[in-house]
């Protein structure tokens, strides 16, 4: 009778730790649910942001490329006033 009531209290105290340690996991699995959560909404914020900056690198290349004709007709009408201001001046 006495192993019999040792037993009883050690399936007690095991169905207490057992039930104990559950908890604990739920609380645990719980957090992480919620850190996922805010990391998903993290990940979507981020990639949204991403998105405009792409967009704007292609807004900034096209204003490379305009710039980059406009300067090239700089040189040229630069060049053309040279080659007429050289021209006048061997003319007198």
């Amino acid at each position: 009778m006495e192993k019999l009531t040792e037993l009883e209290v050690r399936q007690r105290q095991f169905e207490r730790d057992y039930t104990h340690e559950i908890t604990i996991l739920k609380g645990v699995i719980g957090a992480q649910g919620i850190d996922i959560k805010e990391i998903k909404v993290e990940v979507r914020y981020i990639s949204q942001r991403l998105e405009t900056v792409e967009e704007d690198v292609v807004t900034l290349k096209e204003d490379v490329a305009i710039l980059k004709e406009d300067v090239g007709d700089m040189k040229r009408d630069i060049k053309q006033i040279l080659t007429l201001l050289t021209t006048e001046k061997s003319e007198f």
